[in-house]
């Protein structure tokens, strides 16, 4: 359907060169951070070296000392605090963390996680009305709440201080004791956390306020990683620490209920960033999107051992209905995907009936990456439309709904990711305006999928060294991709094919030197005697040995340059497909 490019950047091999000798690295390695836009070797080192002391004061959000020294009261009265969260990965896990973090300070917490389907995004009206029959001192939420306006003023209306954690675009700020948002004023440097971030940096005041030993809220840091990972979050700035962190503390000994996860999936003890997104929040993100989200949060809060075991076979099954029910959408709208113009419609709106609210912005994701182009799944319900829009980097697709507002009932989201709702005689308009819209920010050139590589590598250049250095550079992820690497006139010396029939170990030879590649077997298929290859360098630890892992392939012959599109003529492979 496209043409796939195959980008190799620029490089400044001199300024590369400069900053390799004051780090210590290689060349290569330095140009891979400069391509980051690391250029400083302060900057540089405290990317390839993340510490815990480079996090942020917490307490340089605004709200904080508002928010602590009212929870701290509460804490010591013992005085209850109801605690919402939002209903997907990122809200469940800052629902948990904090949950764990206030009661192990001595606080008494309810939590409560709203139901997507009949309660929607927000401070739900069931969990207004049950903080005020339980008698709660403090209402608190994590990962939403910055437009519930009309439930705030209500919960004062009723004695209750309301202190909002979030990290959504917000406008007008509600009339709460405190709002903690890194995007609510310019005080705070990082504006990227996200939910469970804005929810760590709480616990982390909290127990300074407290006295209390700061590894009681270091230890629920796999916690902010699942979270952070799986709401697709920059892993630059505070949100590397944050990641890193969490992700070796989530290999070595995690957390309850992730540990009874990572089991259940069969993962060993190095969990990477790809691991977290296609494997475990997966698992805990379908009962939000199908039924009720509560089974999640359980698993996350449970320390009896058979509780968590039962709730891991009942997480892997819902996961397993979320994939039939997706497939089935995806089904009935195949006769409107035909209908698409790709050379006039630059963004695609595809209406459907009653379907499931929680899988829209999952199917609008996988459609970006199909047709690479933003993308609204919208359904209606009765006399409203409601639904998700996913959108590609070169089109703030929130920006785009602020445009068009007067035609929304609601909306809300970021750059990437929106949710919306409008009535249904503003359907038409609304698919007119989004199309025009799209036309005049977005080129042809923005709507081809890119493979973007770093460097054009011989074999010869691929040591055990450089791919240490490499491995430096994860946690991969939004702002941080993998990199990638093209080595050309390749050849297939041997092929291992795995007993699952899934994947194949090559041994590939360029120039005489051999090197191992890992590849999906769907992805090897007819492969020319000679050709290039576009890879991710990762390393055997076992071996301590260089391992490509195979993205793509092309024919020998092609021209692979910085300046100009060059046409793809493998196939791209999406590795979660297999998992």
């Amino acid at each position: 359907m496209f043409k796939e490019i195959w980008k190799a950047k620029r490089q400044n091999t001199e300024k590369a060169r400069e900053l390799a000798n004051r780090l210590f690295i290689l060349p290569l390695t330095a140009s891979l951070l400069i391509n980051r836009g690391i250029e400083e070797e302060g900057e540089a080192k405290k990317f390839l070296f993340p510490a815990l002391s480079h996090l942020n004061d917490p307490f340089q959000l605004e709200g904080m000392e508002i928010a602590v020294g009212r929870l701290r009261e509460t804490i010591v009265k013992k005085d209850p605090i109801f605690l919402q969260g939002d209903y997907d990965v990122d809200g469940i896990c800052a629902t948990a963390l904090l949950a764990k973090v206030i009661t192990a300070l001595g606080g008494k917490v309810f939590c409560y996680i709203p139901n997507r389907h009949k309660e929607g995004h927000g401070v739900s009206e069931y969990a207004v009305k049950k903080a005020i029959e339980l008698g709660a001192s403090v209402f608190l939420t994590v990962d939403c709440g910055s437009s519930s306006i009309h439930q705030v003023e209500k919960l004062n209306r009723n004695g209750l201080q309301v202190i909002i954690t979030d990290h959504h675009e917000m406008e007008e700020p509600p009339p709460a004791l405190a709002v903690i948002n890194p995007k609510a004023g310019n005080s705070y440097p990082f504006r990227e956390l996200t939910g469970v971030g804005v929810a760590f940096k709480l616990a982390q005041a909290l127990t300074i306020t407290m006295g209390r030993d700061c590894r009681l809220v270091y230890d629920k840091l796999d916690l902010v990683a699942v979270g952070t990972i799986a709401d697709l979050a920059s892993l630059l700035g505070e949100n590397r620490v944050l990641v890193k962190f969490g992700l070796d503390k989530l290999g070595e000994r995690p957390s309850n209920g992730l540990d009874a996860l990572k089991k259940a999936t069969g993962l060993n003890q190095y969990v990477d960033s790809r691991k977290v997104s296609f494997i475990l929040a997966p698992r805990l993100n379908a009962p939000g999107r199908i039924s009720s989200p509560s089974k999640a949060l359980q698993l996350l809060l449970t320390n009896n051992e058979g509780q968590k075991e039962v709730l891991c076979q009942e997480l892997e099954a819902i996961n397993r209905e979320r994939r039939s029910l997706e497939y089935k959408i995806l089904e009935e709208m195949e006769k409107e995907l035909a209908k698409v113009e790709l050379d006039n419609d630059l963004v695609i709106v595809i209406k459907g009936e009653n379907w499931n609210r929680g899988l829209l912005g999952l199917i609008a994701s996988r459609l970006v990456d199909i047709y690479q182009r933003p993308v609204f799944v919208l359904s209606r319900y009765g006399d409203r439309i409601k639904g998700s829009g996913r959108s590609i980097p070169s089109f703030n697709i929130f920006k785009a709904l602020q445009e068009i507002s007067y035609l929304l009932l609601s909306f809300g989201g970021h750059n990437a990711a929106v949710g919306v709702e409008m009535e249904v005689a503003n359907f038409p308009k609304f698919e007119e305006e989004i199309k025009e819209i799209a036309r005049k920010y977005l080129t042809p050139e923005d709507l081809y999928p890119k493979q973007e590589a770093e460097h054009i590598l011989s074999f010869k250049e691929i040591t055990p060294r450089l791919a240490q250095e490499v491995s430096l550079l994860a946690p991969f992820g939004i702002d941080n991709p993998q990199p990638l690497f093209i080595s050309q006139g390749v050849e297939v010396k041997q092929a291992s094919p795995f007993s699952s029939g899934r994947y194949i170990l090559f041994t590939l030879i360029q120039e005489g030197k051999e090197l191992p590649c890992l590849s999906p077997t769907k992805l090897a298929e007819e492969l020319p005697e000679k050709f290039s290859i576009i890879y991710a360098l990762d390393i055997d630890k076992q071996l301590n040995e260089p391992l490509l892992i195979l993205k793509g392939w092309a024919r020998e012959g092609i021209s692979i340059i910085s300046e100009e599109r060059t046409p793809y003529l493998g196939q791209l492979f999406l590795w979660e497909e297999l998992i």
